[in-house]
């Protein structure tokens, strides 16, 4: 009987740690569906869900985002509200809350509610844009320039894109700032010298003259600059470009041509002003030796581009040769070179001559474009030609 008494006192035990039991595993099932449906992308047109009530919390932020991105300002700010009601001490409630409001034009509260989560904590992209944009209307551009390095501190790649640097890189003062941020080799430097196609012209422009204030302070180095060196080419900003390059480049900075020895790969191979080089079943170029030039052989019955390279020169004359020699060791006319304005427009030849075991051509320069394509050229004929030693050299200005 005591056996039986003590079973029956046990019963109601068990079904008060069953039921704590399980309402256990709903709380964590419901926070666990809250924290999922938080984590799911917020853009535009993506669909709305939310936790049930006593859970709600990160996906009220993340429905909050939606609407805003929906341009559903009235109710962004609705779930904003209960976002914050909810996580009273979460920086992203109060700006997300303070982004709606802006939009619903009340920017006296939407002023409190980013104060609010500046104080909470400044790992909030929408802050910190915030008071960037409050710092450059107060004319704190060192402020304004503290803010956009933390918003792209926590998205680096978001200086791939046309903003939030367009709002620094309009002004001169501006632009100082912003170079003064990028000398600190911050982890956004790789993105911001890497525009997406969105950044127009005038962006390119302006982010060129950032690179050059850059310089001045630290130099980044041929690697780093090459790739934005290769769109301002492409946008045909040439002397832009090589002014970009040079600056932080510092192999390329005295030379008129790049690699004349054709031994260097790096950096002028990452470079829009090195050479490139032409190849097909009907050319074969392979390295002449360790130290440099190429030892070419050509089956086609036409002349056929070997390489060519991308100048840019000041009006003047200029001394162009090079060294070519068949299997014997002797000079050789086979390779010819032409210059023009495109790589794809029409090429004029620079006529040479033998001199002193090279052939050598002097060569007017105008100021008709702004970079110039040099391309040299391998015409029909037996055997393989050693091609190397190109130099280039001003040996007269152009007159007053």
């Amino acid at each position: 009987m005591p056996a039986r008494g003590e079973a029956m006192r046990a019963t109601p035990m068990r079904l008060a740690l069953t039921f704590l039991a399980l309402a256990y595993g709903a709380a964590s099932l419901g926070s666990g569906i809250d924290r999922i449906l938080g984590q799911l992308p917020a853009g535009a047109g993506t669909p709305i869900l939310i936790a049930p009530a006593p859970f709600a919390d990160s996906s009220l932020r993340r429905a909050a985002a939606v609407q805003l991105a929906d341009g559903h300002d009235a109710r962004a700010a609705s779930l904003a509200r209960k976002a914050v009601v909810r996580s009273p001490l979460e920086p992203q409630a109060s700006s997300l809350l303070g982004a709606a409001l802006l939009g619903e034009q009340n920017s006296v509260s939407a002023d409190a509610a980013f104060r609010i989560s500046g104080q909470l904590g400044w790992r909030d992209g929408a802050t910190q844009t915030y008071w960037m944009q409050a710092a450059l209307a107060a004319g704190e551009v060192a402020i304004a320039s503290e803010r956009l390095d933390a918003i792209l501190r926590l998205e680096p790649l978001k200086a791939h894109l046309a903003v939030p640097s367009a709002y620094l890189e309009g002004g001169q003062e501006g632009r100082s700032a912003l170079a003064a941020r990028l000398a600190n080799g911050p982890g956004w430097l790789p993105s911001y010298f890497d525009p997406g196609p969105e950044v127009q012209r005038f962006q390119l422009v302006q982010r060129a003259q950032v690179a050059q204030q850059l310089a001045t302070r630290k130099i980044v180095g041929c690697a780093a600059i090459a790739s934005f060196t290769r769109r301002l080419v492409a946008e045909e900003m040439i002397g832009a470009a090589q002014d970009v390059w040079r600056a932080h480049c510092p192999p390329a900075r005295n030379a008129l041509l790049a690699d004349g020895d054709f031994a260097d790969q790096s950096p002028f191979g990452r470079s829009p002003f090195a050479w490139e080089k032409f190849a097909d079943g009907s050319l074969s170029q392979v390295p002449a030796s360790p130290k440099g030039g190429l030892l070419l052989e050509s089956t086609a019955s036409f002349p056929r581009k070997v390489v060519r390279q991308l100048l840019v020169l000041k009006p003047g004359t200029y001394r162009l040769s090079w060294s070519a020699l068949d299997a014997q060791g002797r000079p050789n006319d086979r390779i010819t070179a032409n210059v023009g304005c495109s790589p794809q427009g029409p090429q004029q030849r620079i006529p040479a001559a033998a001199a002193n075991q090279r052939m050598a051509a002097e060569w007017r320069v105008t100021g008709d474009c702004e970079g110039r394509w040099l391309t040299f050229s391998l015409a029909p004929g037996n055997g393989g030609i050693t091609f190397g030693n190109v130099r280039l050299e001003q040996v007269a200005s152009a007159p007053r």
